[in-house]
């Protein structure tokens, strides 16, 4: 919950929050939110969210099965999998 986070649990919470983006929108406004940026809203009275999710890179770049452009990229998932199995492997190396 990011309006009553677990600091305990995620500790670099309190940093994020501090370089946080903050708006208040008036009637007709449009915020554009870039794709796989995480956020929050809230809203004060009724409103209306529409989300548009579109492909912006080269389509051999995304999962097969992601239709919208809203996953992780494949090339970034996998240097993440590299990244964590060679700090494992350098780890598993220390007497």
């Amino acid at each position: 919950d990011p309006l009553s986070p677990d600091l305990a649990r995620f500790p670099r919470f309190a940093d994020a929050a501090h370089s946080r983006l903050s708006t208040t929108m008036r009637p007709g406004d449009a915020l554009f939110i870039p794709g796989l940026w995480f956020h929050h809203v809230s809203a004060e009275s009724f409103s209306v969210a529409v989300n548009v999710f579109w492909k912006a890179l080269p389509h051999n770049l995304y999962h097969p099965k992601d239709h919208y452009g809203n996953k992780d990229l494949p090339a970034g998932d996998a240097a993440v999998s590299a990244a964590v199995r060679g700090v494992t492997n350098a780890l598993s190396d220390i007497p």
